[in-house]
């Protein structure tokens, strides 16, 4: 491998992490109360826009007076739905890479 060859992995990791990374650092910076469960669920992310996405939005919306964000949160506790639509969100992630890289 060349120079440039590891220099471009290099980046690209970089990018990725940083990528991965970003709703764990928006929750922590403004001490989001599920910032732990975003830690969690961020590295599952690569895998999914989607997910990536919805992580981003959790994490910039930590007011709890919220009442639309608030009433959905609740339903989907009290469902108990969270890891069905994580799975889901991770689902949807891989079937449009395979799609893209079948086209």
């Amino acid at each position: 491998m060349t120079t440039y060859q590891l220099v471009a992995i290099a980046v690209a990791v970089g990018v990725t992490l940083l990528f991965c990374g970003l709703p764990v650092m928006i929750a922590f910076g403004r001490r989001h109360p599920d910032r732990r469960t975003i830690a969690k669920l961020s590295p599952l992310a690569l895998l999914s826009f989607a997910l990536w996405f919805a992580l981003i939005l959790w994490a910039a919306t930590d007011r709890k007076d919220d009442s639309i964000v608030a009433r959905y949160i609740d339903r989907i506790q009290k469902r108990n739905l969270g890891p069905w639509i994580v799975g889901g969100l991770v689902f949807i992630g891989l079937a449009g890479t395979a799609a893209s890289l079948y086209l």
